[in-house]
């Protein structure tokens, strides 16, 4: 299927088919609205669909927290037909390490981890089989830049999206992965993020929420993130790819190669309102 033209010029002409798990709201809305003007055809995967409409749009109602149903939907990913895959669903939960729930960081874990991991290699095995076809395939997984600038009462957040980006590595090592692999990783945009997370107010540092909203309102539009995503994919680029203001892009995580433990923990807790601990 040939692509449709795009009004920004910003084609994708190495793809016909996109799936975004998570694309009904911020950072995932952003991508596929990028993705259907690049002529693509989008499927949305998740438990709501967006609010948007479009010809080559489709949406698929999946909670990918709930093991039965991710496995089931597992065993249709060959029949999307899918040579772009980007798994940026995502939640996260905002409180002190000690005072995290079992049962929520499970399903916080499941939904962060365990789907983004079972996908792909769903959409390995679907994409071997076409190899003989001349597609050219790409899986996007979606971490952050908590990967390396951890963000302070997002312990189980942090340490999926480590596992995330280490999974990229890992991809990135071995033989006979049928597609690129591209390690995302946005730092802060204004989305429904933290509106969306569960949060312990009364747990946490007196205006620490508060300051984390105020971080996000200030941050750059969801598109920036969703264009510069398509520009990596235009370049058939593979590897890290960050995106987010040009500090975090790329001041901090230079920092974060170069200070030691001791000011980069400052510099951190400092960016979120916090003193010494």
């Amino acid at each position: 299927m040939p692509n449709h033209p795009s009004h920004t010029g910003l084609t994708l002409p190495h793809h016909r088919k996109a799936v975004v798990t998570g694309g009904s709201s911020g950072l995932g809305l952003a991508m596929v609205r990028r993705f259907l003007e690049a002529g693509l055809e989008v499927e949305v995967v998740s438990r709501s669909a967006p609010d948007l409409r479009h010809p080559r749009l489709s949406h698929s109602a999946v909670d990918l927290s709930d093991r039965a149903a991710l496995q089931t939907f597992c065993e249709e990913i060959e029949s999307l037909g899918a040579d772009l895959w980007v798994n940026n669903a995502g939640s996260a939960c905002i409180e002190p390490w000690q005072e995290v729930d079992l049962e929520q960081e499970e399903k916080g874990l499941r939904l962060l981890v365990t789907a983004p991991l079972a996908m792909a290699r769903a959409f390995g095995r679907s994409f071997s089989n076409r190899k003989s076809e001349g597609v050219e395939g790409c899986l996007v997984q979606v971490s952050s830049l908590a990967v390396e600038l951890p963000i302070p009462y997002f312990s189980t957040y942090n340490l999926a999206k480590a596992a995330l980006s280490q999974h990229c590595t890992s991809l990135a090592l071995e033989n006979e992965v049928p597609f690129r692999v591209l390690d995302f990783r946005p730092g802060d945009f204004n989305t429904p993020f933290i509106r969306h997370a569960n949060v312990r107010q009364e747990a946490l540092p007196k205006g620490y929420l508060e300051r984390l909203e105020v971080h996000h309102r200030k941050a750059p539009d969801p598109d920036k993130a969703a264009l510069a995503l398509v520009r990596a994919l235009q370049r058939r680029k593979g590897g890290i790819v960050r995106t987010g203001t040009w500090a975090q892009r790329g001041l901090y995580p230079l920092g974060q190669r170069l200070l030691p433990n001791c000011c980069l923990y400052r510099m951190i807790r400092r960016y979120y309102g916090l003193g010494r601990p």
